[in-house]
């Protein structure tokens, strides 16, 4: 009906002087030879893109089936083209070697979308479908067990003051509830808006987008005469925009003006879709978010005259396959304002994120094999399945590969730093076996000896560096209220002559083979000490009072440094030794206590198992930058039974977990390496953008 060239990329119509308005048998089109790309118009600007290429051919597919053109609505076509467009982005669809190509990978992403396909169909029936697309990229996800952790910040700016405060949330979807005979999604928070309080919140998701269905909040009285009202709506195409609601005489619940009246109020609420950005949070980068802006203006009337006009504006950011990872709300009354800006830290969301399996699995010591990338678990005597013996853990399935009888009650374990050889504490015995770890054949079994009558039994060992053969052991007699009784050196399963006999229970050779690091843990005052290594066996080179407390239960070296509990760092080198502590959980909520340490330079991180002082007991893995000592983030662990007592690192993004109540807990999360999650990038080929159709 018209024509008219492109500058810059854009084009133009007047479609008053044309005497046309946008109407669903509209379309533009560009051309270059035989290649076109066409789009619908459905507003007043329009993109030519492969994507509403796509749109185009997607209803001509049904016009050919037999539906007519007429039965699509301008608003059914714009979310056919909008939910292509959101879906090409959040899969990351890249340019084809031509446009053809491109179109060609588009349909079929849609055609294998059950949802969006079930949406064209029923739009091409008569009149405006009450189907929606349904949440095409999955932006939002009720998952039941999906979690999220968030850290925020309020600045409440008043008459003559300013508070700034900081504080943690935890979001989880933990079931459904049944409100008004509609079964909803039950969004539990920890502490919803830095409020102080656990709140619930009723939502369903259906394929024309989120209703929320109100909260647990007994003082939340508008909420309730609001709902149900649509949160979201279906599909998130930027530039869409509706009204979640507009209600007049509410009460307001609360009596501003001290008449002893509730005031009456009229609220209305904006939703649109702005468009889609790349964000940068603690829980790493995501590109192409969806950022959706909220806006609810509030007239309160008071009784005795006069009114309050409130303005909050929400702006959220939703990564596909995650939903929120960032958050801003600004509430402005009578010249004071309350903003929250909160971001996402962790996530465990549809096997996305930090993901964690639980094995019920008694167990004395968890140790990592990098070579043959399994955990080996010593399972005691007591077991019901396999005792006396080694499980072979396969980490990434978090299933045994199988089990290796070991004798009588396996305790610690020790593997040389080349993999050759597993060393296995026998507790039952009295003695230390020696395994060849690529065939876990028994290669070698050696007594501890004995004290008192008693047969010793390995506290803790180490395998000396670059030394295969050689072994650190701190022996023990057991059930003796004081029970080392000194560290040996054992070469090949015989034992070099000097020993030392003070109480040690843990090990940690240097990074040389000739230095070793002991601590005395149950005894007062603590005792660090620093010894040598030589053929003659091992000797003391100094002792140091209390420079760890007494009763940590584990210090592990890394680069140099000795990291243990309670959030401490031990230089050994200096003389005497020193020791910071910059390890500190910030008070964003309930005080925890830093139980386990594992620090890993290889991926420039320091992580802890933190239980808290206080109820509710939510045991929390904690991971700190190690060269800034700052905190990058954590995770909250459920379903933890006992206490943690064993933490280790595997693999690429990976952790471990032992408890006192025979679990293992296998953990693999972006909080253990430094890789950016989720990035995205959309390159969808040639396009045209409309600046104006008027």
């Amino acid at each position: 009906m018209a024509t008219t060239g492109t500058a810059g990329g854009a084009y133009s119509f007047n479609l008053t002087s044309l005497g046309l308005q946008i109407a669903n048998d509209m379309m533009v089109r560009v051309a270059n030879g035989a290649v076109q790309m066409r789009a619908f118009v459905t507003s007043s600007n329009v993109d030519l893109d492969p994507a509403s290429e796509s749109s185009v051919r997607l209803v001509l597919q049904q016009l050919n089936a037999g539906a007519t053109l007429s039965n699509f609505t301008v608003q059914e076509l714009a979310d056919i083209t909008g939910s292509i467009n959101v879906l090409a982005t959040a899969k990351q669809m890249a340019a084809g070697t031509s446009l053809e190509h491109t179109v060609t990978g588009i349909q079929n992403a849609v055609g294998s979308n059950a949802g969006l396909m079930a949406f064209v169909v029923a739009a091409g029936e008569a009149g405006q479908t009450t189907q929606g697309p349904g949440d095409v990229g999955n932006h939002i996800s009720f998952t039941q067990g999906n979690q999220w952790q968030l850290k925020g910040t309020e600045i409440k700016v008043g008459i003559g003051m300013t508070v700034t405060s900081s504080f943690t949330d935890a979001e989880k979807i933990t079931g459904t509830k049944l409100i008004t005979g509609v079964t909803t999604k039950v969004l539990s928070e920890t502490n919803p808006d830095n409020s102080g309080r656990a709140q619930e919140e009723y939502m369903v998701k259906d394929a024309v987008g989120i209703t929320n269905w109100g909260n647990n909040d007994a003082t939340d009285v508008l909420t309730l005469q609001l709902v149900p009202y649509p949160q979201l709506r279906f599909p998130l195409q930027p530039g869409s925009e509706f009204q979640a609601f507009h209600k007049q005489g509410l009460d307001y619940g609360q009596d501003a003006d001290g008449d002893g009246k509730n005031e009456t109020a009229v609220v209305t609420a904006q939703v649109k879709v702005v468009g889609f950005e790349n964000v940068t949070v603690a829980a790493g980068t995501f590109s192409n978010t969806i950022r959706v802006e909220s806006t609810v203006n509030l007239v309160v009337t008071l009784s005795r005259g006069g009114m309050i006009p409130i303005t909050a504006t929400q702006t959220t950011w939703f990564a596909s396959g995650v939903g929120p990872v960032k958050q801003t709300s600004v509430t402005q009354w009578q010249g004071q304002s309350d903003t929250i800006s909160q971001e996402l830290v962790s996530y465990s969301v549809d096997g996305q994120g930090t993901n964690v399996q639980i094995l019920s699995l008694a167990t004395r010591d968890i140790l990592y094999d990098p070579f043959r990338q399994v955990m080996y678990a010593s399972v005691p005597a007591s077991s019901t399945s396999n005792p006396s013996s080694i499980a072979i853990i396969n980490p990434v399935t978090g299933t045994t590969i199988s089990s290796v009888p070991t004798g009588t009650e396996p305790g610690k374990l020790a593997l040389s730093d080349d993999g050759q050889f597993l060393y296995v504490g026998l507790d039952g015995q009295g003695s230390v076996a020696r395994f060849t770890a690529s065939n876990m054949t028994l290669a070698q079994t050696f007594s501890l000896g004995t004290d008192l009558g008693v047969p010793l039994v390995a506290g803790d060992m180490q395998v000396q560096p670059g030394n295969p053969q050689v072994a650190a052991i701190t022996r023990l007699i057991p059930n003796f209220s004081v029970p080392s009784r000194g560290v040996a050196i054992y070469d090949n399963g015989v034992q070099r002559p000097n020993t030392i006999g003070g109480p040690v229970d843990i090990l940690q050779f240097s990074q040389s083979a000739s230095t070793l690091y002991g601590f005395d843990a149950t005894t007062m005052p603590s005792n660090f000490l620093r010894m040598s290594v030589g053929s003659s066996g091992v000797s003391l080179i100094d002792a140091f009072n209390d420079l760890i407390p007494s009763f940590t239960k584990s210090m592990v070296f890394d680069a140099g440094l000795l990291y243990t509990p309670y959030g401490l760092i031990v230089n050994p080198v200096t003389t005497p030794p020193t020791r910071t502590q910059p390890f500190v959980i910030p008070p964003l909520d309930q005080p925890r206590t830093l139980l386990l340490v594992r620090p890993d330079s290889s991926v420039g991180k320091v992580f802890f198992i933190a239980t808290p002082n206080v109820l509710p007991l939510q045991t929390r893995l904690y991971s700190f930058d190690q060269a800034t000592q700052q905190l990058s983030g954590w995770f909250d662990l459920d379903a933890v039974s006992g206490t943690p007592n064993k933490l280790i690192r595997w693999g690429t993004k990976g952790l471990a977990l032992t408890t006192t109540g025979n679990q293992v807990m296998i953990i693999q999360s972006p909080l253990v390496s430094d890789q950016k999650v989720n990035a995205r990038t959309l390159n969808k080929g040639v396009s045209i953008t409309a600046r104006s159709v008027t």
